[in-house]
């Protein structure tokens, strides 16, 4: 049970290590590219600038949690992963 958990716990990883990198570069890209204009183009007195993650971290939430469901769990049943391993994995992944 233990190699089990280890082993889904690892392919979670690495499935999604590749879309949380490009997923906060663009993020973070973004982020910088917003304050260098705001920088320059906003009054040093009066200007002001709000730049906030929540609903960016929704979405792939959600499109993560998706693929999860999706491709994942159908891939460690195929692979012979019990019901218990993979939701007490996802819990921990999560």
């Amino acid at each position: 049970m233990n190699k089990q958990m280890n082993g889904l716990l690892y392919y979670l990883v690495t499935d999604i290590r590749h879309s949380m990198k490009i997923f906060w570069a663009i993020l973070l890209s973004i982020l910088v590219v917003s304050v260098t204009f705001a920088y320059f183009l906003l009054g040093f007195e009066d200007g002001k600038m709000a730049f906030g993650f929540p609903f960016a971290t929704y979405f792939f939430c959600i499109i993560t949690g998706f693929v999860t469901v999706k491709e994942s769990i159908p891939f460690a049943i195929k692979m012979g992963a019990t019901r218990k391993n993979i939701y007490i994995a996802i819990a921990i992944f999560s």
